[in-house]
């Protein structure tokens, strides 16, 4: 029990580092120009949810939260070192995301094993997931995305009237205007909703192929990731995964 207990917090400490340093990485000024998200470009595709991800698969759902937080731990402290507002109101929108996306995994998987009582495959139960997640976190993320937009999004770009001139200027970019205020927040949610969509499918096909290889070490006797990981608990045994996976 002591063995397990230290890799999961070990798990959560390597993925959660890993993920802190890609979304600093990220968000560099002369990369996140780069890495903007269509239209409303402070919207930044971020590929560190991967990890966020991977440790849900890896060690589950405790695992998983943990990981989060470090995350978001790491982009507070970066934040604060740099004085940036903007990182430091995004850093609970990332949390926010990524743990409304962990909803969503553990109710796509509930959902997959009481419609799949036997022989479960490996990329259906993953697609299933990924699938419930996205639906969750934009549910979620819309009510989070109005809160932080008459909240924390002033704070950041100083004064909600500046945050809105901001976001018609991008919108007008793309040859949209808006007829007034309601008609201005119904695009900034659409299109905010599409990058929650988005971000789920960027963490889902890496941390997929990254899971498909840890499993396949797991079968490994001896090796660093030989012992049952998370979601192998879905299956009667690890080789059962291994040859699912195979045949897929």
């Amino acid at each position: 029990m002591y063995l397990q207990r230290s890799r999961k917090i070990a798990y959560a400490a390597v993925f959660g580092a890993f993920a802190g340093a890609v979304s600093l990485i990220f968000a560099n000024p002369a990369i996140s120009v780069i890495f903007g998200f269509p239209i409303l470009t402070y919207l930044l595709i971020d590929p560190a949810e991967v990890f966020d991800f991977l440790a849900y698969f890896i060690g589950g759902p405790r695992v998983g939260v943990i990981t989060a937080f470090i995350h978001f731990l790491i982009l507070i402290l970066a934040a604060g070192i740099s004085g940036s507002l903007t990182n430091l109101t995004g850093a609970p929108m990332k949390l926010a995301g990524v743990l409304s996306g962990f909803l969503g995994l553990s109710l796509g998987l509930k959902l997959y094993n009481r419609a799949v009582a036997r022989n479960p495959r490996l990329n259906r139960m993953i697609s299933t997931s990924f699938i419930a997640s996205a639906i969750v976190r934009v549910c979620i993320m819309i009510p989070a995305n109005i809160v932080y937009f008459f909240v924390a999004g002033p704070i950041a770009f100083g004064g909600l009237d500046k945050l809105l001139a901001f976001a018609a200027f991008l919108l007008g970019n793309v040859g949209i205007h808006t007829s007034g205020f309601w008609d201005l927040l119904a695009w900034i949610l659409l299109i905010t909703s599409l990058y929650n969509v988005f971000m789920v499918a960027v963490a889902a096909l890496p941390s997929y192929i990254l899971l498909v290889y840890t499993l396949r070490l797991n079968a490994l006797p001896g090796h660093l990731y030989s012992g049952r990981v998370w979601i192998a608990s879905h299956f009667q045994s690890n080789g059962d995964v291994t040859a699912v996976e195979t045949n897929t």
